[in-house]
């Protein structure tokens, strides 16, 4: 149990629940595995968080870092 003192006296009329984050995994089958060279792959992801999570796409449990082949965009 977490309580709140105030000037030294116990607010019994606060309560804090502690929630575990969650985590989400979900693998994406693409059209196809191989790509030509400046084909592109467009993959959409949608999700409700509250706060916004940040998320991170990964290939073989490697993160995709964004450079000159691979961008992100967060709407």
């Amino acid at each position: 149990d977490y309580t709140v003192e105030v000037e030294g006296v116990e607010q019994p009329l606060v309560r804090l629940k502690v929630h575990p984050k969650p985590v989400i995994r979900q693998e994406i089958q693409l059209p196809k595995v191989k790509f030509n060279e400046k084909e592109t792959l467009t993959i959409v992801c949608q999700f409700d968080a509250t706060p916004e999570e940040p998320f991170s796409f990964l290939h073989n449990e490697q993160p995709i870092v964004p450079d000159s082949r691979v961008t992100t965009t967060v709407e």
